[in-house]
C-alpha cells in the first residue's frame, strides 16, 4: 500500500489546467460585465462593464492558446509505456 500510482500523463493535460483557469477567470468577467450593464447609471461602479468584457475577451483568447499548446505537446509526447518506472511521470 505504500506505492503510489506511477502511471504517467502528458505535459500537456498539467498545462491545460492554466487554459481552463483562464477560461473560469472569462467566465466571471463576463458575469461582471453582464451585472455592471444592468445597473442603473447613478452606481459608480455602473462604468466598469467595458473593463469585464476586455478581461473576459483576453482571458478566452489566452485560454484558446494555451488549450491548443497543451493538445499539441499532449500528442506529442512520448506514452509509449506509461506505467515505465524509470521514465518521469510527466512526459513532455
Amino acid at each position: 500500500m505504500d506505492q503510489m500510482p506511477r502511471k504517467a500523463s502528458p505535459a500537456g493535460c498539467a498545462i491545460s489546467l492554466v487554459g481552463i483557469a483562464l477560461f473560469i477567470v472569462g467566465l466571471i468577467c463576463i458575469w461582471g460585465a453582464y451585472v455592471g450593464f444592468n445597473l442603473p447609471d447613478s452606481n459608480p461602479s455602473a462604468g466598469l462593464w467595458p473593463r469585464f468584457l476586455i478581461g473576459a475577451l483576453i482571458s478566452f483568447i489566452g485560454a484558446a492558446i494555451i488549450f491548443r499548446i497543451s493538445w499539441k505537446m499532449a500528442i506529442r509526447s512520448d506514452m509509449s509505456d506509461p506505467l515505465d518506472q524509470e521514465k518521469p511521470k510527466i512526459r513532455w
